[in-house]
């Protein structure tokens, strides 16, 4: 049996092999959230500071009208929102929330939110865009799909300095305890365990996400500063020449795959194909019940809640708040019964 996530809040996770055909070929559905113990109504199944790996505002409304930061809303009586100066595309509603966004660490939430700064990558990547599409903004599955993969490869890195250093990574027994359980669902781990069912699509829907994949590439190239597009295409370079070479050459060997620009900064097409086709099956689109209506302001990737499989008679229901998400129950139900999810708000 496969590795199992570590269970969460009401949740454990439990593998069952089930198969059916999908366009012709077997697919297995082998992961799935259960109750660990009896709930009742209304009662949280995951822990309310359980926070977005990483999420997106869509245009227009939720870009004008929410912090890129925090993903709150502007209250009335608030100032206006702070414009980001060189992408003009995100706003904050403090600069404390513009810093954290642009490089910051350990930002408010808790180990959960495991905050790392994406929009000093981001701001280079959406005046590109803007500047050759008419002051266009790319669509969010484009966004979230680079911010997720640059959120990867930020915390990968901060996992090798620590393992450097000698310290645990992130997810494992790290220094000065914590919670492991929240700290696991917040690193690379737990995007990884998320299927994306990509090989079994069919060929027309391949072919939108393999076009989606190359413009998402394009806009996370821009991302790059001149030295690591060196890199990217002497790496680039490098790939092509492994296997050549006849009498009197040697093809250079490839750098380690550690420090692959590709793995970090710049993935391969048919990575970024698969992480789009892992968002369109888990992701979650942000609605804000609270103001009256169930209209999406933003899209974010709760690989936790994306473990609760869909029903038409859901036991709980997916509830996403700007400053605590998680899942609240709607039904009691027994200790090892299947939690299944329905759509609900910021959830689906």
């Amino acid at each position: 049996m496969a590795d199992l996530p570590p269970p969460l809040g009401a949740l454990r996770f439990e593998e069952v092999r089930r198969e059916r055909r999908r366009n012709g070929e077997q697919c297995q559905i082998d992961r799935r959230a259960v109750y660990a113990r009896p709930v009742s109504p209304g009662s949280l199944l995951l822990p309310p500071a359980l926070l977005p790996f990483e999420a997106v505002l869509s245009e227009p409304a939720g870009l004008l009208e929410r912090c890129s930061g925090s993903l709150s809303l502007r209250g009335e009586g608030d100032p206006p929102l702070m414009r980001c100066s060189r992408c003009k595309v995100a706003r904050y509603a403090s600069a404390a929330a513009q810093r954290r966004d642009w490089k910051g660490r350990g930002a408010a939430g808790g180990p959960a939110a495991a905050a790392i700064g994406l929009h000093s990558r981001e701001c280079a990547a959406l005046r590109a865009f803007a500047e050759a599409h008419d002051g266009g903004v790319p669509p969010a599955s484009i966004r979230l799909a680079a911010r997720v993969f640059w959120k990867q490869a930020a915390l990968l890195e901060e996992d090798d300095e620590k393992a450097a250093e000698g310290k645990g990574r992130r997810g494992d027994a790290e220094e000065g305890g914590g919670d492991r359980s929240s700290l696991w669902w917040s690193s690379p781990k737990a995007v990884a365990t998320l299927r994306h069912h990509f090989p079994t699509l069919p060929d027309d829907r391949k072919v939108a996400i393999a076009a989606t994949a190359a413009a998402a590439r394009s806009f996370m190239f821009a991302a790059l500063t001149d030295d690591e597009k060196g890199r990217a295409r002497a790496e680039a370079e490098a790939e092509e020449g492994e296997g050549e070479g006849g009498a009197g050459s040697s093809p250079r060997p490839p750098p380690p795959p550690a420090t692959r620009l590709s793995q970090l900064l710049l993935p391969p097409p048919r990575r970024l194909a698969e992480l789009l086709s892992a968002l369109a099956c888990n992701a979650h689109a942000l609605s804000d019940a609270s103001q009256g209506t169930l209209e999406s302001y933003g899209v974010g990737l709760f690989p936790a809640a994306a473990m609760l499989n869909h029903s038409c008679w859901p036991s709980a229901a997916v509830v996403f708040r700007p400053d605590a998400g998680g899942a609240a129950g709607a039904a009691g139900v027994a200790a090892g019964a299947a939690a299944a999810g329905g759509a609900a708000a910021g959830g689906g």
